[in-house]
C-alpha cells in the first residue's frame, strides 16, 4: 500500500537556534539566547494536523507566500525588527514574501528590544484557512556597550542639581546602541564625558576627581558615585542643573 501523502497545511512550527523539529512529535531542544542587533535564523515548517511536514503530494506547501510576522516590539530607541534582511518597516507587524521549498523556509531575523520571553508569530493569511504558528519564548540580550560610545547614563533622579561644595551622588546606567539597559555588562569604563548642554561646558574639570582618567567599574550595567563636588568659584552661590546634561560612556 502506498504511503499516504501529507494533509493540508494546518500550521507553522517556528524553529529557533538551539531547537530542531521532529515530524509527528514537534520541537525539541531549548532556544538559545540571542543578542539585540545580531541576525539569527528562524525556520518555518508548514505541517499538517498530524505534525507532518507538507513537503509533497497534492497539498505540498511550496513557492512564494505572503507571511505576516508580529510579536517582537521596537527597541527603546525606536528601532523596529528586521525580517529577511529588509529594514525600514513602518511598524513591528510586517508582511513579506517568503519562499518555501517543500514545506520549509528559513527567514533571517534581527530584533532590537532586549527582553525575556519574546515570541515570533508567523501567519499566512492568504491560505484558507489561515496557516499560523508561534515560536518558543526566548531571551534577547542587550548588545555590548563597549562596541562604541553609549548614550543613556542618567542621574539618580529625573532632576538632579549640583550645588557648589555640596556632594552629588550619581547613578549611571549603561545602554546599548538601541537604548536597551545593559544589565549584562560588568567591567570597567575607561573614560566618560560629563557635559552640560545648557552652558556648553565640559564639567570634568569642575569636580573633585579627574573624570577624564578615572576608571569606573560598572556592576550589572550600573555605576554609582560616592558623590562629587563642584570645586570652582565660578559655581559659588549658584547651582547647576543636570536635567539637560548628557553623559557618555566610551570604551
Amino acid at each position: 500500500e502506498a504511503p499516504s501523502e501529507p494533509g493540508p497545511a494546518a500550521g507553522f512550527e517556528g524553529v529557533l537556534p538551539g531547537e530542531s523539529y521532529v515530524e509527528g512529535s514537534g520541537k525539541s531542544g531549548e532556544p538559545t539566547e540571542q543578542v539585540a542587533g545580531t541576525s539569527f535564523n528562524t525556520t518555518l515548517y508548514a505541517v499538517d494536523a498530524d505534525g507532518v511536514i507538507v513537503d509533497s503530494g497534492s497539498n505540498v506547501y511550496t513557492g512564494s507566500k505572503q507571511i505576516t510576522f508580529s510579536g517582537p516590539a521596537a527597541s527603546p530607541s525606536g528601532k523596529l525588527p528586521t525580517y529577511d534582511t529588509r529594514d525600514g518597516y513602518p511598524s513591528s507587524t510586517v508582511t513579506i514574501t517568503v519562499t518555501f521549498t517543500n514545506g520549509v523556509a528559513t527567514v533571517p531575523v534581527i530584533l532590537y528590544q532586549a527582553i525575556s520571553g519574546v515570541q515570533i508569530t508567523a501567519v499566512d493569511q492568504g491560505a484558507d484557512p489561515d496557516v499560523s504558528g508561534v515560536s518558543s519564548a526566548f531571551k534577547l540580550a542587550p548588545a555590548n556597550p563597549t562596541s562604541g560610545t553609549v548614550n543613556g547614563l542618567i542621574p539618580v533622579s529625573s532632576r538632579q542639581y549640583a550645588f557648589y561644595e555640596v556632594p552629588v551622588n550619581l547613578e549611571m546606567l549603561l545602554s546599548d546602541a538601541y537604548g536597551n539597559f545593559c544589565d549584562n555588562f560588568t567591567g570597567p569604563g575607561e573614560t566618560f564625558v560629563l557635559y552640560d548642554h545648557n552652558s556648553d561646558t565640559d564639567l570634568r574639570s569642575l569636580v573633585d576627581y579627574p573624570f577624564e582618567s578615572e576608571t569606573i567599574q560598572f556592576q550589572a550595567g550600573t555605576w554609582r558615585s560616592d558623590g562629587f563636588v563642584l570645586q570652582t568659584s565660578d559655581f559659588q552661590n549658584t547651582s547647576k542643573t543636570f536635567w539637560n546634561t548628557q553623559f557618555l560612556f566610551q570604551a
